[in-house]
């Protein structure tokens, strides 16, 4: 079973997303920012999807921590906005995946499930 960290601070919005993925036949595990700081450490993630509800230089910085806790895990942000100039971006070497805007779903879960499947 493929594992999937969730990382966000609205926990209803957590919820509502993790319920969406276990359908998808995932494990799903959510945190806090500073949970995943302290104590998410020692699981093995195939996906940590870092959610529109990081502050933005959180969501970058969280990126870079996850690349190097778990260099082979796929990373997914989630934009508040989705263009060629958001600013919500994580820099190149924070080793994003893919981005997905928060306001499609139906795209959420397709690179959600592209993710976990090795692509892109």
């Amino acid at each position: 079973m493929k594992r999937i960290l969730l990382v966000g601070e609205d926990f209803a919005l957590l919820a509502t997303r993790t319920a969406l993925l276990a359908k998808m036949g995932a494990s799903v595990t959510c945190c806090s920012s500073l949970e995943l700081r302290t104590h998410v450490g020692s699981a093995r993630f195939d996906l940590v999807i870092l959610c529109h509800t990081l502050e933005d230089s959180v969501r970058c910085s969280l990126a870079g921590d996850v690349r190097r806790r778990w260099p082979n895990a796929r990373i997914l942000q989630v934009l508040t906005r989705f263009d060629s100039a958001a600013e919500d971006y994580c820099p190149a070497p924070a080793g994003v995946n893919a981005y997905v805007p928060a306001t499609e779903p139906g795209q959420f879960v397709s690179l959600t499930m592209q993710l976990l499947e090795g692509q892109p």
